[in-house]
């Protein structure tokens, strides 16, 4: 079954999804809830009206090999500690070059590492433990899910894998990358709309720049606070701090002040969320089944 969440999108024609042989729900917000908050619709869904085994989180702008699903469940099936896996995931204009191949959370360097990260396919297809896995494409049990909940409605996009990931590593439940299973993905689609090609968000002329720096400052210090030790935090602040002086220093090269806003806003954003529960901060979402 594929569960579809349309996150209040502007356009609501749903005739080529609801024709398609494949079972499909489809489930509209009346909000932009955002990434994780976006996906647990869909997530609490399935577990309220089905009674399957495993939940792919999966973004919409990926295209997945023919036999991935079939390898994963498979991978899974054998593998009964494990509670979440991730594909190896490649970019769709350059099918030869890594998105994701595995990777891990080092909160000294900030958060989340993804190993081979636009690298040249290596042939290396040995499976590996991670402590990293990217929400573009996770693999999950459903009785981890049940255990550990889904994403962090306090975050609304980016960094909320750094916190689940998180929350997977220090469960009794494995974490695994399987790069024999493959898909193929565009890379911040979502951001760049019908711009051609992969671009950095962090490009001066991007024209996600302000929407991407704000959010990804209140998730990096949100993610820290969640999920590291005090000597993490500390380590993980001061290298926010060095990397985002750099970012800053080219900013100013283009004059981006906007650039400048947008982190000054992510700040004020994580200093009002730190100290609020997860109730006080998330309201509850009026969703339709299509």
């Amino acid at each position: 079954m594929i569960v579809v969440v349309d996150n209040a999108s502007a356009t609501s024609d749903y005739q080529k999804l609801l024709a398609c042989p494949v079972p499909i729900v489809v489930i509209r917000s009346n909000e932009n809830v955002g990434f994780g908050r976006g996906n647990n619709i869909g997530i609490d869904w399935v577990l309220a009206n089905s009674k399957c085994r495993y939940i792919f989180i999966l973004n919409n702008d990926t295209l997945v090999q023919e036999d991935a699903l079939e390898r994963l469940e498979t991978f899974m099936d054998a593998n009964p500690d494990v509670g979440a896996c991730s594909p190896r995931i490649m970019m769709a204009a350059e099918k030869e070059r890594y998105w994701y191949g595995g990777g891990n959370l080092n909160w000294f360097r900030g958060g989340a590492r993804s190993w081979r990260f636009m690298q040249q396919f290596d042939d290396d297809l040995a499976v590996c433990d991670v402590t990293f896995m990217t929400g573009c494409a996770m693999f999950l049990r459903r009785e981890m899910v049940e255990e550990l909940g889904g994403f962090d409605p306090r975050f609304f996009m980016y960094c909320e894998d750094w916190e689940l990931s998180a929350r997977i590593a220090k469960s009794n439940w494995g974490a695994r990358y399987y790069p024999s299973a493959v898909l193929y993905h565009v890379g911040h689609a979502s951001i760049r709309g019908r711009q051609a090609g992969y671009s950095s968000p962090l490009d001066p002329g991007s024209l996600s720049l302000e929407f991407y720096l704000s959010n990804v400052v209140m998730g990096s210090l949100l993610a820290l606070r969640l999920s590291a030790t005090s000597a993490q935090q500390i380590g993980g602040v001061l290298y926010f701090f060095g990397r985002w002086s750099k970012w800053s220093l080219r900013f100013l090269r283009y004059r981006q002040w906007k650039a400048f806003r947008a982190i000054w806003h992510g700040l004020n954003r994580y200093r009002e969320i730190r100290q609020q529960p997860q109730a006080a901060v998330v309201p509850k979402t009026d969703v339709t089944l299509v």
